[in-house]
């Protein structure tokens, strides 16, 4: 019986180590999409205004020094899930960002869709 016990609690506490890495040593963002691709993300912090009727060229243009460009994790993709223009997110990634305009980052974990 100690030993079912044992086996028990020790497979939860193995099962929980990843989510505990990811929702606690991982850099969490949130912002708003401007610009999706089949494996990237383009979030920028503040809110996007004036986006009815603009091309994805236009848009980047409005935000080219803006923002980080997220690759899109093979959890998210497998779950398929869309993103739109002017979404919120949640993004949580390994913390290293390249610095550049706009910014990139290579290593993300999961993105969460979040409502307003």
């Amino acid at each position: 019986m100690k030993k079912k016990i044992f086996i028990i609690l020790f497979a939860l506490i193995l099962l929980s180590v990843p989510f505990i890495w990811v929702f606690k040593f991982q850099s969490i963002e949130e912002g708003y999409v401007i610009r999706t691709g089949a494996d990237t993300l383009w979030v920028v912090n503040e809110k996007p205004k004036n986006l009815k009727g603009k091309s994805t060229e236009e848009i980047s243009q409005m935000y080219r020094f803006k923002g980080t460009i997220y690759t899109i994790p093979l959890t998210n993709k497998l779950l398929k899930n869309e993103y739109n223009i002017g979404q919120k997110v949640r993004i949580y990634y390994d913390g290293k960002r390249y610095l550049s305009a706009p910014g990139r980052a290579e290593n993300t974990s999961f993105i969460i869709k979040l409502k307003e």
